[in-house]
């Protein structure tokens, strides 16, 4: 009857160390690729000392040429020149010939497009 026990539990601890090692072995699921880097610097840039913008992400993935950046509805704020502000800050990020949407959010959450920019 011991010797029963013995092979179950040494075959339990085998089983743990295995699931362990398997757990820790794999990468994780998701990496950032050169756009995702370069996206998330742009994201980084243009949210810093804008209070109104919320995020700029892709449109479409995987990569495309859209990107679409979601602000606040706010008054006083000239759209086209935040475009063209999207597009100096994409082209030096290395985002080239981008295609750049700006939408608005109001109340009932249906976003309206501002503004539609493509960078030379």
């Amino acid at each position: 009857m011991f010797k029963r026990y013995k092979y179950v539990f040494l075959s339990l601890i085998l089983l743990t160390y295995a699931l362990l090692y398997i757990a820790t072995s794999y990468p994780p699921n998701f990496t950032c690729d050169t756009d995702c880097e370069r996206m998330i610097g742009l994201d980084t840039t243009l949210r810093k000392n804008r209070d109104y913008v919320y995020t700029a992400n892709r449109c479409y993935q995987p990569a495309s040429d859209s990107i679409c950046v979601t602000v606040k509805d706010t008054i006083g704020i000239d759209w086209n020149l935040l475009a063209d502000t999207i597009c100096q800050i994409a082209t030096s990020k290395g985002l080239l010939q981008q295609n750049i949407f700006i939408l608005k959010t109001n109340s009932t959450g249906i976003p309206d497009t501002v503004v539609k920019k493509q960078c030379p």
